[in-house]
């Protein structure tokens, strides 16, 4: 999963929920732990805590040249 896509999936929850204490209480994460989410202190989150955010991991494979 890209970096980018979770950040930005958390802001708009944030967003929504009108703060960050509010979108951790309805997301069931610490407030703490979403913060870190958000700046990008944290960026592989578990998938049960990827699923309470709506998103799911996703692994690719390329060819090498």
């Amino acid at each position: 999963m890209k970096r980018d896509i979770l950040r930005e999936r958390v802001e708009v929850i944030i967003t929504e929920a009108g703060g960050l204490c509010a979108a951790a209480k309805m997301c069931g994460i610490g407030p703490e732990y979403l913060c870190r989410l958000r700046t990008g202190k944290k960026s592989a989150p578990r998938d049960g805590v990827l699923k309470k955010l709506g998103l799911k991991r996703v692994v690719t494979y390329e060819r090498l040249p």
